[in-house]
């Protein structure tokens, strides 16, 4: 009876002593999944007032990619992140929220690298136009899709700039450039009328967004926009009543309801890369400034992007067992477009993976109703 009393003390002993446990494997995705061995890994921790992660431990993964790490304490208030750095790119992990004595196992996905940026094109290249009285705010949303299954560096090298991913040539004479989309203060940067991103582009989408102002005169100002890659819809949207559009080039798709907010959109489909799109804005009677906090501008995003989804008939059905209807594909449709609003806004380490899944998520519950409903009416 002793010794039974002794073993069950020193098992109750080792659980309350053991650590929290992390195990891991690095798998290159470019390459069918192989495992990475060799790799420095590195564990992060990011507290909840911090701007950026601590390193707090590293280690090397062993020759078939794993690898591990333990914890004697964690903080339940802090993310912690594993990272590791390949062929120039950093990759990081979903940020994790560790308990005392937890086994949690991780996948870190890499993949290789090039400077080439063939097979790109955008998805969507989108404008909204807001009133600001003596200017108007432009506002410009980029979703382009990388087929190849590699991360995409510094395509380009500028004199002033030096290496890029893309640029995007703005209206001459914008001013008050805002990087809306980037993580920091020097991954898009405004040289002359060019918008310069220097971010990476890993495999699928991305979304660059930036705004900035030009000269509105009381009767009218002409645009020519650029389309930086070949895009399937080129679209102006108009929240404003006093203004209105008119262009040779771009067709008028009349009212656009988002979340009880009108626009008025005009848009062109399949314009080739290095198209110039010209259109004139009106404006009738007096100025109405319009209020675009970043908040809203974020949300705004989502939303016409949602919108959209349910204007393009040329992508197959996507396969997903969202539910179409009810109560919660409502109320979790909501949640993931305030989601990824917050995540545009946060910019915090691994929320361009995350924001990814989302709008992967989003995507297939927007085509599950708009194929509920091209039933429905095939049944009317």
């Amino acid at each position: 009876m002793k010794i039974f009393h002794i073993l069950f003390i020193c098992l109750s002993l080792s659980h309350l002593l053991r650590a929290t446990e992390l195990d891991g494997i690095v798998l290159n995705a470019s390459n069918d999944s192989t495992t990475v061995p060799g790799a420095k890994i590195f564990l992060q921790q990011l507290a909840p007032d911090a701007q950026a992660p601590t390193q707090i431990a590293e280690t090397i993964s062993a020759q078939n990619g794993t690898f591990s790490f333990e914890l004697d304490a964690v903080n339940i208030t802090s993310t912690y992140y594993i990272s590791t750095d390949f062929q120039g790119v950093r990759y990081f992990s979903d940020g994790l929220s560790l308990t005392a004595k937890q086994s949690l196992s991780v996948k870190l996905v890499v993949h290789d690298s090039t400077h080439s940026a063939d097979g790109v094109d955008a998805f969507m290249h989108r404008i909204i136009i807001a009133d600001l009285g003596n200017a108007l705010q432009i506002r410009e949303t980029h979703v382009l899709n990388n087929p190849r299954g590699k991360t995409i560096t510094q395509t380009l090298q500028d004199e002033t700039v030096g290496p890029a991913l893309f640029k995007f040539r703005v209206l001459a004479g914008a001013t008050n450039f805002l990087p809306i989309s980037a993580h920091s203060a020097q991954e898009m940067v405004q040289e002359g009328d060019y918008i310069f991103d220097r971010s990476i582009f890993l495999p699928g989408q991305k979304t660059i967004s930036f705004s900035y102002e030009i000269a509105m005169s009381q009767k009218q100002s002409i645009i020519k926009a650029n389309a930086a890659h070949n895009a399937r819809t080129f679209d102006v949207f108009i929240g404003s009543k006093n203004l209105s559009v008119e262009s040779d080039q771009l067709e008028d798709y009349d009212m656009f309801s988002i979340s009880g907010t009108q626009y008025r959109r005009y848009g062109a489909s399949n314009v080739d890369a290095g198209t110039d799109i010209t259109f004139t804005v009106k404006r009738s009677g007096a100025s109405v400034p319009q209020q675009t906090p970043t908040v809203a501008l974020a949300v705004t995003s989502v939303l016409l992007l949602v919108g959209l989804f349910w204007t393009l008939n040329k992508k197959q059905q996507a396969e997903s067992g969202t539910q179409s209807g009810g109560k919660d594909t409502a109320d979790r449709r909501r949640q993931l477009i305030q989601e990824i609003a917050q995540l545009d806004i946060e910019k915090k380490p691994g929320g361009d993976a995350k924001r990814r899944r989302l709008m992967d998520e989003l995507q297939n519950i927007e085509w599950q109703r708009l194929n509920a409903s091209k039933k429905s009416r095939r049944r009317k």
